[in-house]
């Protein structure tokens, strides 16, 4: 979640991958996408043309340390986030998604309350673009955001709700 939030705090957009997929399917993403930085549990790594990893991860610049810079502003227009789907054809196909997007998908949505007593517990995977209603229902309300591990909810088991998806949203009290 933190590279996510310092992705975009920096006017970049993540595409994100499933640790889970076969390398070959990751470096077609990558080559798809025209990704040259990979951000992992291990740090941050250059990638090749091919989408193949280039190098050993590198240190993170940040302001703590002087070696950052402040970020430019960002606007509505620029890309939050790009999906990847095989769609019909088994190819990686991207679709980007846009700050404003985000935002009018879970600012005043006008068919739920989402304020600062929101609590949402993010059960999607990243890779899934469910996770940007989980994320940002909180985040961008001003609410509480809940991590959990993968292993934490059962995948034979619906989370709670009458049509068995998820119920991200839940008032405390």
């Amino acid at each position: 979640m933190t590279g996510i939030l310092g992705i975009l705090k920096l006017g970049g957009a993540y595409a994100p991958i499933d640790p889970g997929l076969p390398p070959g399917v990751a470096a077609s993403i990558l080559r798809a996408g025209g990704i040259r930085w990979r951000l992992t549990a291990r740090g941050l790594s250059p990638v090749d043309a091919s989408g193949e990893p280039a190098g050993e991860p590198v240190a993170l610049p940040s302001q703590q340390d002087g070696t950052g810079s402040e970020a430019p502003p960002v606007t509505g227009g620029d890309e939050a986030y790009v999906m990847f789907t095989s769609g019909t054809t088994g190819l990686p196909k991207e679709v980007s998604v846009s700050q404003a997007s985000v935002v009018g998908l879970v600012r005043d949505p006008g068919w739920i309350t989402l304020d600062e007593q929101v609590r949402v517990l993010q059960t999607g995977a990243l890779s899934f673009d469910a996770s940007t209603f989980e994320i940002g229902a909180a985040l961008l309300n001003g609410g509480t955001l809940i991590l959990t591990r993968k292993d934490t909810v059962p995948p034979d088991r619906p989370p709670p709700g009458r049509d068995g998806r998820t119920r991200p949203v839940r008032r405390a009290g």
